[in-house]
């Protein structure tokens, strides 16, 4: 090394997210009662027009439901402030079609997919996903027991401390 001093201060940090399995079997049912989207001949040609300007083949625009995956051990990818909520209370998450699929996420082409029809129909979608979902839980006591006896499965004797000390923000800021 160069023999230089240095110090290391933990600026950041999130906890991975725990899922809930259990919230998230009534959300995947509610997302099979909606069923796919779907979309018009402009909105396809659209998302086969961001490909294409993206240099990326030309797949079109996929709406379609999948089923429940099985919950991964290291689900890699991005990153979330909702991990450390995951680790004070149950979160149910999904994931919708704002954006035709190949194109680079945190790019002009998403942005311009997300502010027409195309976002607008997957965030619609998932509003009505997750509205579904918790007039379930809200009406079920039952499932809310459920709900709550895996996480505190899952959170076995886990005592949740945020990364961060509580202290003053790294940076002084001038007013």
């Amino acid at each position: 090394m160069a023999n230089v001093e240095h110090k290391v201060s933990l600026i950041s940090g999130i906890h991975d997210l725990l899922p809930n399995r259990t919230g998230g079997a009534i959300m995947q049912k509610n997302l099979e009662i909606l069923g796919d989207i779907q979309y018009t001949q402009d909105e396809i040609d659209f998302a086969l027009d961001m490909q294409k300007a993206n240099g990326k083949p030309l797949i079109g625009i996929d709406g379609k439901i999948r089923p429940l995956r099985e919950t991964l051990e290291s689900p890699g990818g991005g990153s979330t402030d909702v991990g450390d909520v995951s680790y004070n209370v149950p979160v149910v998450s999904l994931a919708a079609t704002t954006a035709p699929k190949g194109v680079p996420w945190h790019s002009w082409s998403v942005v311009a997919s997300s502010g027409m029809s195309i976002g607008h129909k997957g965030m619609l979608h998932a509003a009505k996903a997750l509205g579904m979902s918790m007039i379930d839980i809200y009406k079920d006591k039952k499932l809310r027991e459920e709900i709550k006896k895996e996480f505190d499965e899952r959170i076995g004797d886990y005592n949740y401390d945020p990364y961060l000390n509580p202290g003053p923000p790294p940076i002084d800021y001038v007013d």
